[in-house]
């Protein structure tokens, strides 16, 4: 099963741990002899020029002799690079293109924001208030009510009047004093207590986010066109996160009211880094205007991992691109053994799998 990720940074992580890149052949080549391995331990900084000094092994790109472009209708000036450019014809292209063409309607009138920036008001947002208390023990008592008999409320009732005129307003008063240092005064403890201290294993208990079948209405599954479709999905997941980056993704309000948009910020370019007691976040996720950020794909395949880069010359490689770095990885994997699967581990039990990456780190380095 050939298998990918969302956008990772390759700091040390649950992945970048065992990750190794890939030196693929240029379009020319027919025959991947020329492959090599190599660890990966951090993307280079600097512009795509220092980046293609530094050794950095990307396709060229591919040069269409016209973009065909889409009906007005589907949004001004859209355009679809034809699967054509990389040899690539029959019907699932037919739909990539219209699921592409899908894609530019969405941004035009969902995505875009040409008037305002997805952050330009996270410096201004109001701090998180502190409800008053006989507000916060109220709704306390509405949402446990349900679950109790008459007797059992009414003891519930008592307690919870025993802590409003007692410790209840020593601590509601301990809250206070903490809003007034944070801007939020609830985030790190909601972080840690319901995402970071939990031992139990992520994959299975905990996965924050994922992939989901949003084009099976117009492409139904079918044997044998597993890349083509995971490369169209990641080419619009690419596309995302290129206008998280142009800060082009409309800001979410309530109403009139402008809702924080940092979560975003934490969608690509973040791990989720094991530690013995308590695992961390680290995110590199950076804006145009910011910088650089990490830029590359990782591919999961039978027990090995591989990375390469969806950016070449400041432009997003396409789908046909990606198309071919897939196919080439896939058969790579099924004609050779099956790699060491240090992926796997990151399904371990929190704190296992923190002294396992401590010992790999102590005796192999960041492999």
């Amino acid at each position: 099963m050939l298998s990918f990720t969302r956008l990772l940074t390759a700091q040390p992580s649950d992945l970048s741990r065992s990750l190794c890149r890939t030196s693929l052949p240029s379009r020319k080549s027919t025959a991947p002899a020329n492959l090599k391995l190599f660890f990966y331990s951090h993307p280079t900084p600097g512009p795509p020029e220092r980046r293609r000094r530094s050794g950095r092994s990307l396709l060229p790109p591919l040069r269409p002799p016209r973009p065909a472009r889409l009906p007005d209708a589907l949004g001004s000036g859209a355009e679809v690079r034809a699967a054509s450019w990389a040899g690539l014809g029959g019907p699932g292209w037919q739909r990539a293109g219209r699921v592409q063409a899908g894609i530019c309607i969405m941004e035009k009138q969902v995505l875009e924001s040409t008037e305002e920036r997805t952050f330009q008001y996270q410096d201004s947002l109001p701090s998180l208030p502190v409800p008053p208390l006989d507000e916060s023990l109220s709704k306390y008592l509405d949402a446990v009510k349900p679950f109790l008999n008459q007797e059992e409320y009414q003891r519930t009732e008592d307690i919870v009047k025993k802590f409003e005129n007692g410790i209840g307003k020593e601590l509601h008063q301990k809250l206070l004093e903490r809003a007034k240092m944070r801007r939020n005064w609830l985030e790190d403890w909601w972080l840690n207590v319901a995402y970071l201290d939990l031992r139990i294993s992520t994959q299975i208990h905990c996965n924050m986010g994922g992939p989901g079948p949003y084009i099976e209405h117009c492409w139904p599954p079918k044997e044998g066109t597993q890349i083509e479709r995971a490369c169209v999905n990641i080419w619009h997941t690419l596309k995302y996160w290129d206008l998280l980056r142009a800060e082009k993704v409309t800001i979410e309000r309530s109403g009139n009211t402008v809702l924080d948009m940092n979560q975003f910020r934490m969608l690509f370019c973040t791990c989720k880094i094991p530690g013995v007691t308590r695992d961390s976040i680290g995110t590199y996720f950076k804006t145009e205007a910011e910088g650089e950020c990490p830029s590359h794909l990782i591919v999961l395949c039978r027990g090995r991992v591989f990375a390469f880069d969806a950016m070449h010359e400041g432009s997003m490689v396409t789908p046909p691109e990606i198309f071919r770095q897939l196919t080439y990885i896939q058969k790579r994997c099924h004609s050779e053994p099956d790699g060491p699967g240090l992926a796997a581990l990151t399904s371990n039990e929190r704190t296992k799998w923190a002294e396992l990456c401590l010992f790999m780190l102590s005796s192999y380095g960041n492999i």
